[in-house]
C-alpha cells in the first residue's frame, strides 16, 4: 500500500505535450482525410490546397493552447484542476469524496503510451475529474497516490470526528476504495461468444438485416444499384458505428470482485479499467433476447449512480455496466448471486386475464419480493430480469390504462437513481398492488432509515 501524507502541497504540473493528438480523438481521422484527399487529387493545384494546410495548423495550435493553458497540482488533500484561456475554470476535487479513481486508454492514447485519469466523485450528479493524458505508469502511480491520500483522510476524518458544516462524510462503501484487480477474476467474455451475441441480438441483429437486405437488393435490381448503393450505405455505415463500439466496449470484459466492489477491464482498441464499489450499484439486471435463449445465454448488466457522459468508447459513457457481455446462464446466476445474495426469484406469476392485455408478454411477467429486495420480469422478444434493492428506492408509483382499468390490473413502479432506472411491476391484480404499494413503501422508507 502506498504511503501518502494528506497535507501535502505539490507543485503545478502540467500533462503530457502529447495529449492534444489524443484528445483530438476521432477528430484526426478527419484531418487524416482531408491529408489523403489532398494527395490523391493530383489534379488540383497546388495553391488550392492551401486551406487545407491551414485547418490542420489552426487544429496544431488550437491543441498545443489548451496543453498550455491546463495544469493540476494537489493542495492538502483536494486536487486541483485549471483549464480554458478565454473561459478559464478552475476545479477542485476533494479525494475525501472520491468513490473510484479509473485509468483510460483511447486507441490513439495506447499507440503512444498514454492513459486518461478519471476520478469519479461521491455526488449525485456524477461528477468526474479528467486528467487527459498522462503516461501510463505516471498514470497508475498517481492514481495509487491519490487512493492512498483518500484513505488518509478518511481515516483521519473518522479519528477526529466531523462538525457540521465541515467537509462532507464520503458516502457508504466509499471508504473501501482499493484495486480490486488481483487474484482469479469472476468472469472474463469469451471473444468468439461476443462476437455471436452481438450478431444475433439488438443493433447487431438489426444490422446483420439491414446488410442482406442490402445485398439482396443490388443482386435483384442491378439497374437501380446506383440508388440502393447511394440510399443504403449511409445507415449500414452508422449501424457499422454502433455495433462496434458495442464489440469494442465488451471485448474481453474481465470482472474481478471482492467485498468492496468490482473491477472491470476491457476493450480492443479503447481500453478502460474501472472500480465500482457495491454502494453505487443501483439495480442488476439479466437480459436474455429471443436468440441467446436457445443458446443459454445472457447479459448481465448494473445500474451505476451518476450522470452518461458522451465518450469515445461506449464502455466510458454509458451507466448501464456489464459484469457478464455475454455469457452462459449459470454463469450469469452466479454473478447475481455475487452482487444481491440471497436475492428471491420471479415466483408470483399475474392473473390469467392479463394475457387479454399483454398476450405475448404474459409467459414472461412475474415479480418477487422479499425483505430487501423486490425483482421483476418482464419482455416481450427479450426477457429482462431487474432486481432492486429496496434501500435504493427513491420513488413507487402505480399506473392504469384504460385497457387495465377494464381488467382490474395494475402497474407498480419502482424507480432508483439513474434515467429510466427502475424495476416493473407489471400487470399485477389491482388489490396486489395496492397491497405492494403500502407494504414496500414502508419497507423502503425502513431501510433507507437504517442507512
Amino acid at each position: 500500500m502506498v504511503e501518502a501524507d494528506p497535507h501535502a502541497t505539490t507543485p503545478w504540473q502540467r500533462l503530457h505535450p502529447l495529449s492534444p493528438v489524443v484528445r483530438a480523438g476521432r477528430h484526426l481521422i478527419s484531418i487524416g482525410a482531408i491529408i489523403l484527399v489532398s494527395l490523391v487529387g493530383s489534379q488540383q493545384a497546388h495553391g488550392d490546397r492551401r486551406w487545407e494546410l491551414v485547418v490542420i495548423g489552426i487544429a496544431i495550435i488550437a491543441g498545443v493552447v489548451t496543453w498550455l493553458v491546463t495544469r493540476w497540482r494537489l493542495v492538502d488533500g483536494v486536487l486541483h484542476i485549471e483549464s480554458g484561456l478565454v473561459n478559464r475554470s478552475s476545479s477542485r476535487y476533494p479525494l475525501s469524496r472520491v468513490q473510484a479513481i479509473d485509468i483510460a486508454q483511447s486507441g490513439i492514447a495506447r499507440s503512444l503510451g498514454l492513459a486518461e485519469l478519471r476520478l469519479r466523485m461521491a455526488s449525485g450528479g456524477g461528477n468526474t475529474g479528467l486528467l487527459a493524458c498522462l503516461t501510463v505508469a505516471h498514470a497508475t502511480r498517481l492514481r495509487d497516490e491519490l487512493l492512498a491520500i483518500a484513505r488518509a483522510e478518511r481515516e483521519e476524518l473518522a479519528e477526529t470526528g466531523q462538525a457540521p458544516g465541515s467537509i462532507p462524510a464520503p458516502v457508504p462503501g466509499a471508504e473501501a476504495i482499493e484495486d480490486l484487480g488481483t487474484g482469479e477474476p469472476l468472469v472474463v467474455t469469451d471473444p468468439l461468444r461476443l462476437i455471436l451475441g452481438t450478431l444475433t441480438a439488438g443493433v447487431g441483429l438489426v444490422a446483420v438485416i439491414a446488410s442482406v437486405a442490402f445485398a439482396v437488393g443490388l443482386t435483384m435490381f442491378p439497374a437501380a444499384a446506383k440508388g440502393i448503393a447511394a440510399g443504403g450505405i449511409w445507415p449500414i455505415i452508422g449501424l457499422a458505428g454502433a455495433l462496434w463500439k458495442r464489440f469494442n466496449g465488451d471485448y474481453r470484459l474481465t470482472v474481478h470482485a471482492t467485498d468492496t466492489g468490482f473491477q472491470l477491464r476491457s476493450g480492443l482498441v479503447q481500453t478502460t479499467s474501472e472500480t465500482i464499489s457495491r454502494d453505487r450499484i443501483q439495480l442488476v439486471r439479466l437480459r436474455q433476447p429471443l436468440l441467446w435463449r436457445r443458446f443459454g445465454w445472457c447479459r448481465v448488466e448494473v445500474e451505476v449512480a451518476g450522470t452518461k457522459v458522451k465518450k469515445e468508447n461506449r464502455a466510458e459513457g454509458q451507466v448501464s455496466r456489464p459484469l457478464l457481455a455475454v455469457g452462459r446462464l449459470d454463469v450469469g446466476k452466479a454473478i447475481i448471486a455475487n452482487v444481491a445474495p440471497d436475492a428471491p426469484e420471479c415466483s408470483l406469476r399475474p392473473p390469467r386475464r392479463a394475457v387479454w392485455k399483454a398476450p405475448l408478454s404474459m409467459h414472461l411477467l412475474a415479480i418477487g419480493t422479499d425483505e430487501r429486495y423486490v425483482v421483476a420480469r418482464r419482455g416481450r422478444l427479450a426477457a429482462t430480469t431487474t432486481w432492486v434493492p429496496l434501500r435504493k428506492v427513491q420513488s413507487i408509483r402505480a399506473t392504469e390504462g384504460p385497457v387495465q382499468r377494464r381488467l382490474g390490473l395494475t402497474t407498480v413502479h419502482l424507480d432508483v437513481a439513474g434515467a429510466h432506472a427502475c424495476a416493473t411491476l407489471q400487470d399485477r391484480d389491482t388489490g396486489e398492488a395496492l397491497e405492494l404499494l403500502a407494504r414496500l413503501r414502508a419497507q423502503c422508507a425502513a431501510k433507507r432509515g437504517r442507512g
